[in-house]
């Protein structure tokens, strides 16, 4: 409205909407940054909109810091669809700055740093050497299903280790009970209904069987849909701060070229852009999947996928530089492959059945010694695979001496599913209660955890 308009436009903000000008006598009102800006630094003001239907047109400006606004003006900011996010010259801890305001007061519109990364970085204190940082997202993997948590016997020794050297929280939600939603708030900060991926990108088809051919693939939404191209992600920012910046596994963010890592803040992309694929094939329903960069690739077909996710990740961090790196390790496990079953294989409910989770006879033999079904067997066998990839990217971190200064944050997309449930909690994957909700988190940095 008119008199808020006015009050962000009284001379300690600057807005480069033509309304603010008109109402400022025709100059462009200034805005400011907070205090912990290093004086003089350039800052980055965006709002491009959130997503289709949003009335407010793109504009841009460049500002000069002077002193820190009121939580009452951030919060107008934020009611007006602004973003702050610093040029390279503010350095990291300009970035978690921002980042403090949008967890601490949730006035700012657009956060570009993991909540999770802020708390345990410490808001926007200084760092003398930045840290590495290694995220690593699992798939579907229920909130009990970790071995030090207790109630299950699925063996995850490296993770259990990490835990115990670091944080392991015991409440800690994800935004949304599925994948796709879920891991766009990952990358961008930003609630699904902010960011514009608010359901999944999929072509549902394949539930009933049908096989899409190359035509009609190009044109599905797998291939259509994606990550809004003016949202900005972790890699933006982090890369901005002298990161260098990179992606293994599960994107998910859109397979177009304009929706793929490399286009989105990242330097380094190997993996897959849709939901899930099959674990050997690396294709989704007859789809070949796998990218290395913004090609597709069948150079690995009949390896393993947590195999290649754990030797890309450690390929990232031996090509190590003198920038610290930013590595965001997206495992497809212990989701089911996407895959179709035998033609037989039909649901009653006319949907073809599911293949399940994928894994090694050797993975999942001493699950069903206990008498555990197949299908338990072979999830818990792809949990304790994937942690054994886990233990051998830190091992290789500790070899070349930076596991100390590397922040190591694990969780899951969202809940379990075919996970033999998540008790104590009610529900799982793809339902609104804890179940679908409340996930696996552990954090490790040993220079300053816990």
């Amino acid at each position: 409205d008119a008199e808020r308009l006015a009050a962000i436009t009284s001379g300690n903000l600057y807005w480069d909407g033509p309304q603010a000008v008109a109402m400022n006598g025709g100059v462009r009102p200034r805005i400011y940054a907070p205090a912990t800006f290093a004086a003089g630094s350039s800052l980055s003001h965006v709002d491009e909109g959130t997503y289709p239907g949003d009335l407010m047109s793109p504009f841009f400006g460049l500002g000069e810091v002077r002193h820190a606004p009121s939580a009452i003006d951030i919060g107008m900011l934020s009611d007006m669809g602004w973003t702050i996010v610093p040029e390279p010259s503010a350095g990291l801890s300009a970035v978690l700055v921002c980042l403090a305001y949008r967890f601490s007061r949730r006035v700012v519109k657009k956060a570009v740093v993991p909540a999770a990364a802020l708390l345990l970085l410490g808001g926007g204190a200084a760092i003398a050497r930045q840290p590495n940082m290694l995220l690593i997202v699992s798939d579907d993997q229920g909130y009990p299903d970790l071995g030090c948590i207790g109630t299950k016997p699925v063996r995850t020794p490296h993770l259990d280790r990490l835990a115990a050297d670091g944080v392991r929280a015991t409440q800690f939600y994800v935004t949304w009970p599925a994948c796709t939603p879920s891991r766009g708030s990952v990358l961008t900060g930003r609630y699904p209904q902010r960011n514009g991926l608010y359901d999944m990108v999929r072509n549902d088809l394949v539930n009933y069987g049908h096989r899409y051919s190359a035509e009609e693939y190009a044109v599905s939404p797998e291939m259509t849909l994606g990550l809004d191209p003016r949202e900005l992600t972790i890699g933006d920012a982090l890369r901005r701060a002298g990161y260098r910046t990179g992606v293994v596994g599960k994107w998910d963010m859109g397979q177009a070229r304009r929706y793929l890592p490399l286009q989105r803040g990242f330097d380094f992309f190997y993996g897959h852009g849709n939901n899930g694929i099959d674990y050997y094939t690396h294709e989704r329903y007859g789809i070949a999947s796998l990218f290395a960069g913004n090609e597709r690739t069948e150079a690995d077909r009949g390896t393993y996928a947590t195999d290649l996710f754990e030797r890309e990740a450690l390929r990232f961090v031996r090509d190590a530089d003198s920038r610290p790196w930013f590595l965001y390790l997206a495992f497809n496990a212990p989701h089911g492959a996407s895959s179709f079953a035998a033609e037989e294989a039909v649901r009653n409910d006319g949907k073809k059945a599911a293949v399940g989770v994928q894994v090694a006879d050797e993975d999942a033999r001493p699950y069903r010694a206990p008498g555990l079904d197949d299908g338990l067997a072979r999830y818990y066998g792809a949990v304790t695979r994937m942690d054994s990839a886990i233990g051998r990217i830190v091992a290789q971190l500790r070899a070349g001496g930076t596991y100390e200064n590397t922040l190591i944050l694990f969780f899951s997309d969202n809940g379990g599913s075919g996970n033999g449930g998540n008790a104590p909690l009610r529900g799982k994957k793809s339902t609104m209660w804890e179940g679908g909700l409340r996930v696996p988190f552990v954090a490790a940095w040993p220079a300053r955890l816990p």
